[in-house]
């Protein structure tokens, strides 16, 4: 189940902000996951569930913090002549516990 976002109406006041997105596993579960990301020191502006609800076809998706703020997902960052990514990029999180040792490979979806 796909959401429907309408793009309808259109405003024409502004000016491209984003032009980066950083995408980070979570290293946790998704209750801790998100423990993390709406506190004080770390943010993203979507965490994305490893799992499907129960009766839900896909996984849930937060949005933690809206695309026109700026999140602290990137920390102190550089990429291509661009510092501080947290201003110029939207932030995804997937909860996803990564690459554990004595695995060939990093915990998929």
């Amino acid at each position: 189940m796909q959401p429907i976002i309408n793009r309808q109406y259109q405003a024409i006041g502004h000016q491209p902000r984003i032009d980066t997105l950083v995408i980070h596993y979570t290293v946790a579960d998704e209750r801790r996951s998100l423990a993390l990301l709406t506190g004080e020191h770390v943010s993203s502006h979507y965490l994305i569930a490893r799992l499907p609800k129960p009766n839900a076809a896909q996984p849930e998706i937060y949005q933690l913090v809206p695309e026109s703020q700026a999140a602290w997902h990137a920390g102190v960052s550089a990429w291509r002549g661009t510092n501080n990514l947290n201003k110029t990029s939207i932030g995804i999180e997937l909860v996803n516990k990564g690459f554990t040792p004595g695995s060939q490979q990093a915990e998929g979806y």
